[in-house]
């Protein structure tokens, strides 16, 4: 693959109900002289749609070739990619994560393979070890699969670059276990993909867990000293968004000033400086922080303390998989908000009383969810980030227990 043939312009989920596919496309059509004078050779990914204010937006991030190519030699450095190594390209190339997968590949040299079977773990570690692959990037969902089908890594893999969502430490120790040579990265469809990732050799400041180191081309700030909101400056940054509204079909385009300034993000980190560089660690988010009874409550605590009670693997959670579940903080006119525990499934109710007993030595009262909602299904975009808006239009109707 050539620079030149590596597509560009508006890059959509072919799944999407042709209706969608065609506003979409129009909108991006209306706006492309102005799109392609503010980015140079623009591409536009859509975000996974767990920030977006309402559910019928969409918001499609503008990237510029320079910004891709920026981000692109970053990683490759940051990974020691080189002629000889083998990338395996399993996500799919409408998220940003899978779409610079070539484009790295083309600028070091390296062979790019495609699992194009649907997915399945069976499937996809036999792939991995017929095709030589030494270089991966996963979404924390397909490391689960492979840890609870206890797949052993396939001896040529070098490294698997595991993003689109927290990976939780326990799953990550289980897969390690198995031979999965799994590094944590932090980044965003605004940055091309990775700001951060771990290392795959030790040092002293990677030995804590979650710790990833800040790749070359980018500078990392907070609010706050050395914890707080994240402020991102590098030349990989997005140049705007098109926003389009998918039921009247009006969209607009929003350009990014000042691209030399720091970004100011949604998201907690902390931010430690060494020697050998910045290195960063994944708080939350800020919209995980609300207010009940006027305390502080961290959605992203209750949901690691949530997560370790139902146990992966355990007896506390059987019958509840990992993805079938959500804690998410509603509107009370009382308490402020109401931590609500969301299941799929209608046989879980019961769940809630043991899990209070379980994380009352943990998690203050306040903190406790009080109440189950169910669901028929927890919107999920492709990669398996909760579409937080849309679940909450969901909650409107759901059953309340």
């Amino acid at each position: 693959m050539t620079e030149s043939s590596h597509p560009r312009g508006l890059q959509l989920n072919p799944r999407f109900a042709p209706e969608m596919r065609e506003a979409l496309t129009r909108a991006w059509d209306n706006h492309r002289e102005e799109i392609e004078t503010l980015a140079p050779g623009a591409i536009g990914i859509l975000t996974s749609g767990s920030t977006q204010s309402q559910a019928h937006e969409v918001s499609i991030v503008i990237l510029s070739a320079e910004a891709v190519k920026t981000s692109a030699l970053a990683v490759n450095g940051h990974l020691g990619l080189k002629p000889g190594h083998v990338w395996g390209l399993m996500l799919p190339m409408f998220h940003v994560g899978g779409y610079m997968i070539p484009v790295r590949a083309m600028l070091s040299g390296t062979r790019v393979v495609r699992f194009d079977e649907d997915w399945r773990p069976e499937s996809a570690v036999r792939f991995l070890a017929e095709n030589g692959v030494t270089h991966l990037s996963w979404v924390p969902t397909q490391v689960y699969d492979v840890v609870a089908a206890g797949l052993a890594a396939p001896p040529s893999l070098q490294a698997v670059i595991v993003g689109g969502g927290r990976l939780d430490p326990s799953l990550k120790r289980q897969g390690q276990a198995l031979g999965w040579p799994l590094l944590e990265s932090y980044g965003m469809t605004e940055f091309c993909s990775q700001i951060a990732t771990e290392l795959a050799a030790p040092c002293t400041t990677a030995d804590v867990n979650g710790w990833m180191k800040v790749l070359s081309h980018v500078e990392v700030a907070t609010e706050d000293g050395s914890s707080g909101r994240l402020m991102v400056r590098s030349a990989s940054c997005f140049s705007g968004r098109l926003i389009v509204d998918l039921v009247t079909g009006e969209s607009n385009l929003f350009k990014r000033e000042g691209k030399a300034d720091f970004w100011l993000t949604q998201d907690r980190v902390e931010v430690r400086r060494q020697p050998d560089g910045a290195w960063l660690k994944f708080v939350g988010r800020v919209a995980d922080v609300v207010k009940v009874l006027g305390e502080n409550v961290d959605l992203a605590r209750v949901r690691r303390y949530v997560n370790e009670a139902l146990a992966f693997g355990g007896q506390a959670s059987e019958g509840l998989a990992a993805g079938s579940w959500e804690i998410v903080a509603l509107p009370d006119a009382r308490r402020e908000h109401e931590i609500v525990l969301v299941v799929e499934s209608s046989e879980q109710v019961e769940l809630l009383k043991e899990l209070r007993q379980r994380l009352g030595v943990k998690l203050l009262p306040i903190e406790l969810p009080t109440r189950v909602c169910v669901v028929r299904e927890i919107p999920r975009s492709s990669l398996g980030k909760v579409k937080f808006p849309e679940l909450r239009e969901l909650l409107t109707e759901a059953s309340k227990i």
